[in-house]
């Protein structure tokens, strides 16, 4: 099985059991406040819930590293908005 099989079938079991959750990066979890924000996403005909593109702006902008940076760049948000900024 490859990678992508195997993402769908832990996409689907986790739905097929009524279990939230989302795909992110990984300390993407520990930050509070981007579950609320999540957003669907279609992949292989079903609906995975992923963190929003204002998210993933916030945890990139946190790590600070530079091409976190030029992503977010990438992504058509300024690194210095407000929304973005760690707490």
């Amino acid at each position: 099985m490859d990678i992508y099989e195997e993402f769908i079938d832990v996409i689907t079991a986790l739905q097929e059991a009524k279990i939230d959750f989302t795909v992110c990066g990984g300390f993407a979890m520990a930050l509070h406040g981007l579950w609320q924000n999540r957003m669907p996403f279609e992949y292989a005909g079903k609906t995975v819930p992923t963190v929003s593109a204002l998210g993933l702006a916030k945890m990139k902008r946190l790590s600070g590293r530079l091409q976190d940076l030029a992503d977010i760049e990438r992504l058509g948000i300024n690194p210095d908005d407000p929304a973005i900024q760690p707490d």
